[in-house]
């Protein structure tokens, strides 16, 4: 079988930059949306993100790539066409470039799914701000020589802020109704998570208008944004505050 789309630069370079920042290999589906839903090697980051397909193909099809080579090959300014060949690899066509990437065969890289669970809170947040937050804490945690994370903490339908680890030197503060929105809550959650992490989700979050964090005590935090033409959830394992 042989199939082609063509995908603009504007989406497809954020699409892929938004996995290779913490996965290499993986499993893309080409349907409706092309899709990459996988976790990174430390398994605390599991990545879902989605571009239009112009063309989608009559049934999905699935190929494992290299995507950090596909990364290094494409910018935002230039269309991606994609062509698949069977079993002959694929060719990709950017600006005046062809390339041909062999498949890869590793049964071991799964699609998946993000998790099916409830959380006590919801909330809508604004990709900027949530940016800015972001950045100030890993700026003020750097700068008290504290690396290992800090806590996002919803007190009650109108407080939600993030705090560096021992919840003493500083604060990220958010503002209701401007900056977020709560959708649903049920109790109090606060979890701590890696600045490594945050650092680069929070990059490729901001350019969403809004971005729904879903939160609970001590456990993975769920982070999904859309636009009309891209997809884009993470799910991020909690770091402990003693570890």
């Amino acid at each position: 079988m042989t199939y082609e789309t063509t995908i603009p630069g504007e989406d497809f370079f954020p699409f892929i930059t938004s996995i290779t920042d913490f996965v290499g290999d993986a499993k893309v589906i080409f349907e409706d949306y092309i899709v990459v839903s996988t976790v990174d090697t430390a398994n605390v980051v599991l990545i879902n993100s989605a571009v239009r397909n112009p063309n989608p193909p009559p049934e999905p099809i699935e190929v494992i790539l290299d995507i950090r080579s596909i990364r290094g090959l494409t910018t935002s300014k230039n269309d991606v066409t994609i062509r698949i060949n069977g079993n002959n690899g694929i060719e990709l066509k950017t600006g005046r470039m062809e390339y041909r990437l062999p498949s890869i065969i590793e049964p071991g890289l799964k699609h998946i799914k993000m998790p099916n669970k409830e959380f006590p809170v919801k909330l809508m947040v604004s990709g900027s701000a949530l940016f800015d937050g972001i950045k100030g804490m890993i700026a003020s945690n750097k700068a008290i020589e504290e690396t290992l994370g800090f806590w996002f903490i919803v007190e009650n339908e109108e407080t939600f802020y993030l705090q560096d680890k021992l919840k003493m030197y500083s604060k990220a503060v958010f503002t209701p109704t401007e900056e977020f929105t709560i959708d649903y809550y049920e109790t109090p959650a606060a979890s701590m998570f890696s600045i490594d992490y945050l650092e680069d989700m929070a990059k490729h979050l901001k350019v969403f208008d809004n971005v729904k964090v879903c939160l609970t005590n001590n456990d993975p935090m769920v982070m999904v944004a859309m636009n009309e033409t891209r997809k884009l959830a993470y799910a991020i394992a909690c770091r402990m505050p003693d570890v």
